[in-house]
C-alpha cells in the first residue's frame, strides 16, 4: 500500500505493484491512476523504464534538493548574488545614441578650440580665430579693439583738415558715482552717429569729459571726510576741500573714462575736459560777454531761482 501523497512506487521485497483496486488512489490526475492500472500487468522491463524515466527519476531529485546541504546552497546562493553583484558593476555597452552623442560633443570641443582668439599684444591690431564661436561672449569679442583703435588715432580730429566738420560733446556725467544703463544707452546713440559721419567723410570730433556736479559732490567729498577723518569742510578749509575734491574726481572720473571705453564709445581723448578746467570756466566768461556784447543777453540785480 502507499499512502497519500506519497509517490507509486515499486515494493522490491515483495516485487509487486500496488494494486490500484484495492489500495487507495494516489491524488492526481486521471491519466496518472491510468497509468497505475497499465503497469499492474506490465513487464519487468516495462515497470524499469518507467521507474528510471519520469517516476522514479522524478522523486529522486526531489529527495535530493530536500537532503542537499545547507551549506553547498548557502555558498551556491552566495556565488550567484556575487555574479548578479559583478554584472550590475560592469559598465553597460555604448548604445548607438550615445556614440553619437559622444562624437558631437568632441566635434563641438574642437571647434570651441578653434574659436579662441590668441593673445593680441596691447595696442596691436587684435589676432582673430580661425572659426566663429557659436555664443556671443561680448568679454573676448571685445577685447583688444579699442586700444588699438585709440593707438591708431582714428577719433582724434585733424584741425587742418579741409572737410565737413561734424563736432558732438558728450554729455558730460557728474563724478558723484559711476554711469549707468541710461549713460550706455545714449552714448551708444551718440556714437552711431559720430561713426556714421566720419564715415561719410566728415572731420569728426566727439569730445570727452566729465562734470563737477556742484553742491552733489561737495555733499558726497564732505560724507567721506566726516566718514574717514570725522572733518567737515569748515575744518579742513577751502584750499583743502577743494583738493580733496580733485583728488574725488580723478578716482571717480577715472572710473566714468574707462566706463566710456569699455562701452566703445570712439571720443577724442586727447581733448578730455573737466567743468572745472581754467580754460573751460575762460571759455564760459567770453561766451557770455560775447552773449551780452551782441544784445542776446542782459544782466539785472536780482536773484535767480533754477
Amino acid at each position: 500500500m502507499f499512502t497519500k501523497g506519497e509517490p507509486a512506487v515499486l515494493n522490491r521485497q515483495s516485487g509487486q505493484w500496488p494494486n490500484a483496486a484495492t489500495d487507495p488512489v494516489i491524488p492526481g490526475s486521471v491519466s496518472q491512476r491510468h497509468q497505475v492500472r497499465e503497469l499492474q500487468g506490465a513487464s519487468i522491463s516495462s515497470i524499469t523504464n518507467w521507474w528510471t524515466g519520469e517516476g522514479a527519476l522524478g522523486a529522486q531529485e526531489g529527495a535530493q534538493q530536500q537532503q542537499e546541504d545547507p551549506e553547498k546552497k548557502k555558498k551556491r546562493e552566495e556565488k550567484k548574488a556575487a555574479q548578479k553583484a559583478e554584472a550590475a558593476k560592469a559598465p553597460a555597452p555604448p548604445s548607438k545614441k550615445s556614440k553619437q552623442k559622444a562624437k558631437k560633443a568632441a566635434a563641438a570641443a574642437s571647434n570651441e578650440a578653434d574659436a579662441v582668439d590668441p593673445f593680441t599684444p596691447p595696442g596691436k591690431k587684435k589676432l582673430l580665430a580661425p572659426e566663429m564661436a557659436k555664443s556671443y561672449n561680448p568679454k573676448a569679442v571685445e577685447a583688444s579693439w579699442y586700444e588699438w583703435w585709440e593707438k591708431s588715432g582714428f577719433f582724434v580730429a585733424d584741425p587742418e583738415s579741409k572737410k565737413p566738420p561734424f563736432v558732438i560733446v558728450v554729455p558730460p556725467p557728474n563724478v558723484t558715482g559711476a554711469l549707468h544703463i541710461g549713460h550706455a544707452l545714449t552714448g551708444a546713440i551718440e556714437d552711431m552717429l559720430v561713426r556714421w559721419q566720419r564715415m561719410s567723410g566728415y572731420n569728426t570730433l566727439w569730445v570727452p569729459g566729465v562734470d563737477h556736479a556742484g553742491i552733489a559732490t561737495q555733499v558726497v567729498v564732505e560724507k567721506k571726510s566726516m566718514k574717514e577723518g570725522n572733518k567737515t569742510r569748515h575744518d579742513l578749509g577751502r584750499e583743502q576741500f577743494v583738493a580733496e575734491v580733485y583728488k574725488w574726481k580723478e578716482q571717480s572720473g577715472g572710473t566714468i573714462c574707462n566706463q566710456f571705453c569699455r562701452t566703445g564709445m570712439s571720443l577724442d581723448w586727447s581733448r578730455e575736459c573737466f567743468t572745472m578746467d581754467a580754460k573751460l570756466s575762460k571759455a564760459v566768461t567770453e561766451a557770455f560777454i560775447r552773449l551780452h556784447r551782441d544784445g542776446l543777453i542782459y544782466r539785472l540785480n536780482m536773484p535767480l531761482w533754477f
